[in-house]
């Protein structure tokens, strides 16, 4: 085995090693605090708003902010209850973390960052529009033209924005 196959080995068990130590991180970090915090107001207004029928969110979210599309995925999917909403946010923070798995050190300052593991297991859109935002600036980096960056952030914005005669949609 040559040197530079050594060093090349090398570098590749590190970057394993540390993939496997950010995964980790990521999952103990979160599943300690997806069992162990107490429901608080706001995802209990979540649960509350999303089992109404769409109308019914659409019409509750006049009067108070919301992101709406987080309130029609928890619908949609017929999530029940603070758990299974802090669930659904758990699998978009896992799907922003294997989005950054080949960006080592970003995959592990998400896994490690305090309001991203907060967030994680919040039965709220922040992990959703995080997500987004992420499909986003990776699609802007790989597409310099930046059709595929605004459509990921136009589903952001959808995440995100309280419609209040907000367009969020490109044409």
């Amino acid at each position: 085995m040559s040197a530079e196959d050594a060093k090349r080995r090398s570098s590749l068990i590190a970057h394993r090693s540390a993939l496997i130590s950010g995964t980790l991180l990521f999952l103990l970090l979160r599943a300690a605090l997806l069992f162990w915090r107490q429901p608080f107001f706001d995802e209990l207004f979540t649960v509350w708003i999303a089992a109404k029928p769409f109308a019914g969110i659409v019409e509750a979210l006049r009067f108070d902010s919301g992101p709406p599309l987080y309130y029609f995925v928890v619908h949609g999917m017929f999530l029940r209850g603070v758990l299974a909403a802090r669930l659904l946010s758990l699998a978009c923070a896992g799907v922003t973390f294997i989005l950054l798995r080949s960006r080592t050190t970003a995959a592990f300052i998400y896994a490690v960052f305090p309001p991203a593991v907060l967030f994680a297991v919040d039965a709220r859109s922040y992990a959703m529009c995080a997500m987004f935002i992420t499909i986003g600036v990776l699609a802007l980096h790989r597409d310099r033209s930046g059709v595929a960056a605004a459509h990921a952030s136009d589903k952001s914005l959808a995440a995100r924005t309280p419609r209040k005669n907000i367009p969020c949609t490109t044409k």
